[in-house]
């Protein structure tokens, strides 16, 4: 069973896949035209144009494939949210990245639950 938090990552994942094979598509049928035109002109050969047709055939089920994933994960979703799964997705957060761990070590004695913890064990001892 899915959280929602899984849910959101999943949709996110492929909606991001669907943007970025839908580019890909955009430049491959220019590359496709430009086969085309070379092999008309005879600087290339029909393999050449064949293969270029083949990729954008592929590709174009490829995203029919995104697509299914997208309806799959918003119906998923839907469960927890409702038809607020079905409206465009915030942008992923920005992510700052983790301090070193040489800093995240020289922090950690000053860690609120170690510190909460350390008068635990003070106020026991003078018991």
């Amino acid at each position: 069973s899915k959280t929602v938090g899984d849910a959101w990552l999943d949709l996110y994942y492929w909606q991001r896949a669907k943007k970025i094979h839908q580019n890909m598509l955009q430049k491959l049928e220019k590359q496709s035209m430009a086969i085309e035109a070379e092999y008309v002109n005879g600087k290339t050969s029909q393999q050449n144009l064949l293969a270029a047709r083949m990729t954008i055939s592929q590709l174009r089920d490829q995203i029919l494939n995104d697509e299914q994933q997208i309806i799959n994960f918003q119906t998923i979703l839907a469960r927890y949210i409702h038809q607020f799964a079905y409206q465009p997705l915030a942008e992923f957060p920005k992510i700052k990245p983790l301090p070193s761990f040489k800093i995240l070590e020289n922090r950690l004695p000053a860690h609120p639950l170690l510190l909460a913890d350390g008068m635990k064990v003070k106020a026991a001892r003078h018991q």
